[in-house]
């Protein structure tokens, strides 16, 4: 017979924006994560892999909502450099966490498209719905420009990215 002697802590328990959601006493013992297959027909698939994605869509807008709420430090943002090292670490940890990471790549880089900057997908909706609107379209000149400030956003996002990338590399 063993007898040990367990002293709890308080704990903080933070949620994936770091911030902190509650507090409980924690004695250094944590549950397995289990993962179960379940043999399911095409029409359970279907209905899982939508409410995937929207899972995916909600985190993503939360993660932009924590950004603007300054929750999540802009140092975080990454670019290729980052994502390409995120992917390594998930296929590390298995396949299946590489797939549910493209998953969730895939949803944010069709978020980011639908943005209404004027050189993504969303700049060109807010162009056609102007044009629905007003029966008749945005005037060139207008056009040009809103995609050069388009172009230089989307120049700047990546500049900025590619920084908190490197500054990252040399900072280990």
């Amino acid at each position: 017979m063993v007898v040990l002697t367990i002293v709890p802590r308080i704990d903080s328990v933070k949620d994936m924006f770091g911030e902190e959601v509650e507090k409980r006493f924690m004695i250094g013992i944590v549950k397995a994560d289990e993962l179960t297959y379940e043999k399911v027909g095409v029409w359970e698939a279907v209905k899982s892999s939508f409410a995937q994605t929207w899972m995916y869509i909600s985190l993503t807008v939360m993660g932009f909502v924590k950004i603007f709420q300054r929750v999540i430090p802009a140092s975080e943002l990454g670019g290729p450099i980052l994502i390409a090292q995120i992917a390594g670490e998930q296929m590390k940890a298995g396949w299946l966490n590489l797939v549910y990471f493209m998953g969730l790549l895939s949803v944010n880089l069709g978020f980011l498209n639908l943005l209404p900057i004027p050189v993504l997908d969303g700049g060109h909706l807010v162009f056609l719905s102007y044009e629905g609107i007003m029966k008749k379209p945005l005037n060139e000149k207008a056009q040009i420009f809103a995609q050069q400030v388009g172009i230089g956003i989307l120049g700047t996002l990546m500049i900025f990215v590619f920084y908190n990338d490197i500054a990252r590399l040399f900072s280990r």
